[in-house]
């Protein structure tokens, strides 16, 4: 038996809400024993496709992957599909089960799977890579704790069953680093409730809250999803049925609730390389 599964459109809200549907789906054992194809939108192109897009497509077919598909595979737009697998070696990556494969774009990190082990890895490998290549001068310290902070999050509080990933891309016209990390785990309002914390809605509103904390492992207490949005621009969180908005730059938050359920919790935002300050000189000498 087969299974197509067609993405209607790379608009995010659109392909966000298709991702549940399809989950929901998935969950409900309704691809077991299938061969599978997923088929992007004809107009999803190299230079539309964004982390948050990767991010989610990636949780996806991990899922389907763990619910036992005789076969699976990705169609589209050619050009899509061969950036795809031959800059981000997306087949290779699903077929060995691999935590990363670099991309063969400069620009692009390619996919973290976040397990609990080693993860805090992840942030330096990142920030040390783009600091060779593309900001020499910029003092990136910023940039590893937001990395940090949110790796930890998954590793810690998640429960995702490996269904984790984050996407970093360096946007070299907009000087815009474009950050994404999803998990289909337990979601934000159960990691409070674990917690200690008694909060039913505006939960994530109250997550980001400067102090709150779902008592982190030691290598990050301290720290909490306050530090992601006092750095982020125009930082978006979803979780359940949240969608939460947040321009700190303008102090402006602003909760949706939505008409389906995102079991887990998707964040995506940027960082634009203006935000970051030059690196101090001592810090650059071989001292």
């Amino acid at each position: 038996m087969d299974k197509r599964i067609v993405f209607s459109s790379e608009e995010r809200g659109v392909w966000i809400r298709e991702i549940c549907r399809v989950r929901e789906c998935v969950e409900a054992n309704a691809y077991s024993g299938c061969c599978v194809e997923i088929v992007l939108p004809e107009g999803m192109a190299p230079d539309t496709i964004q982390p948050v897009h990767l991010v989610t497509l990636a949780c996806l077919v991990q899922s389907i992957k763990k619910q036992g598909i005789l076969q699976g595979s990705i169609t589209g737009n050619e050009v899509l599909i061969k950036y795809m697998r031959e800059m981000l070696h997306l087949d290779v990556y699903f077929s060995m089960n691999t935590p990363h494969i670099q991309s063969e774009s400069s620009l692009d990190l390619n996919l973290w799977k976040v397990s609990s082990q080693n993860y805090l890895l992840y942030s330096a490998h990142v920030v040390d890579y783009l600091k060779r290549n593309y900001f020499t001068n910029k003092d990136l310290s910023a940039l590893k704790v937001v990395l940090d902070e949110l790796y930890a999050n998954i590793a810690d509080h998640a429960d995702a069953d490996g269904i984790a990933y984050s996407f970093i891309k360096y946007d070299i016209v907009a000087e815009t680093i474009r950050v994404a990390f999803c998990d289909f785990g337990i979601g934000i309002r159960q990691s409070l409730v674990r917690a200690g914390h008694d909060v039913d809605i505006e939960f994530i509103r109250y997550a980001v809250k400067k102090g709150v904390t779902s008592g982190s492992s030691t290598h990050n207490r301290g720290f909490g999803l306050d530090t992601v949005v006092s750095y982020a621009d125009k930082i978006r969180i979803m979780s359940g049925r949240e969608f939460f908005y947040s321009d700190f730059a303008s102090d402006y938050e602003r909760t949706w609730n939505l008409d389906f359920e995102f079991s887990g919790t998707l964040i995506y935002f940027d960082l634009p390389v203006s935000g970051f300050d030059e690196a101090d000189y001592l810090d650059e000498m071989e001292l």
